[in-house]
């Protein structure tokens, strides 16, 4: 029986400064797909920083929260997957609220895989 491989979100991947947070969109690159935006920019650190926000377009805060969950738990999923030394920002969609999560995977997984070119 193999190990269960071990799926973590840690804080210190966590964008969470206004001021980083500034500095990804003032600097970064979008680029678009059906269920979210992304803004890329290269990291100052060793690891990039990833952040997940909803804009008050997608309605009530509890959609935007689960909007929100649903777009993490795909990122967590696939965190050994993210571009190294690249500071993300994802902008969630309105259709994430109604998307199969599977979907919602894979286009995390396309995302990670172009940005890794």
């Amino acid at each position: 029986m193999q190990p269960s491989q071990h799926y973590e979100f840690p804080v210190e991947r966590r964008l969470r400064d206004k001021s980083h947070f500034q500095a990804v969109f003032k600097s970064g690159r979008w680029n678009h797909t059906l269920y979210y935006q992304v803004i890329s920019s290269p990291a100052k650190t060793e690891f990039g920083k990833i952040a997940v926000a909803s804009p008050k377009k997608i309605g009530k805060a509890h959609d935007r929260n689960r909007c929100k969950r649903r777009v993490k738990e795909a990122i967590r999923l696939l965190l050994a997957d993210a571009p190294p030394q690249t500071d993300l920002i994802f902008l969630t969609k309105p259709i994430v609220l109604t998307a199969e999560f599977s979907h919602i995977v894979d286009a995390v997984k396309a995302t990670f895989s172009k940005l890794n070119k």
